[in-house]
């Protein structure tokens, strides 16, 4: 599992976000990018350029090919998404 964190972490470009936004690990294999004041059709979009980027990473890892894909979900407002 860590060898997959490690390459998620190094896959997005660090343009793929602005300065004010976060992208944290939150558990596991799952991040969080906070994209604060954004719009929830601006987040598809910003979603959409990170799923690319991801899907377009490949790491090699001695003989073996690493290709990962994403899943994405916006949500206006986490808090009420968890409750």
């Amino acid at each position: 599992m860590s060898i997959y964190t490690h390459c998620t972490s190094e896959m997005l470009p660090k343009d793929s976000l602005r300065n004010v936004d976060y992208l944290g690990h939150f558990g596991g294999d799952e991040f969080m990018a906070i994209l604060p004041n954004t719009s929830l059709g601006n987040s598809v979009i910003v979603a959409e350029r990170v799923r690319g980027k991801i899907a377009n990473f490949v790491h090699n890892i001695g003989e073996h090919i690493i290709q990962i894909t994403i899943s994405i979900r916006p949500v206006r407002n986490i808090i009420s998404s968890i409750k």
